[in-house]
């Protein structure tokens, strides 16, 4: 996967992550999932976006609130 997303980067696509894991509201839990998430994006090497929803509103998936940043 991660050859992929790097040729795809090269290829001048926009690498994003989109999560709402369920209890991201809570502190702990957040820094949990923030913690994952760079560990990600570390391994990627390659400027990735990361949306994380932390409450029940128009940027949950499958909402598009998200996209209206990108």
């Amino acid at each position: 996967m991660v050859k992929k997303v790097r040729e795809a980067s090269a290829q001048g696509h926009m690498i994003v992550i989109f999560t709402n894991q369920g209890g991201a509201s809570k502190v702990a839990k957040r820094k949990e999932l923030q913690g994952k998430v760079e560990d990600i994006v570390a391994k990627l090497d390659v400027p990735v976006y990361s949306f994380m929803a932390t409450a029940h509103n128009h940027y949950r998936k499958p909402a598009k609130g998200y996209l209206l940043h990108l």
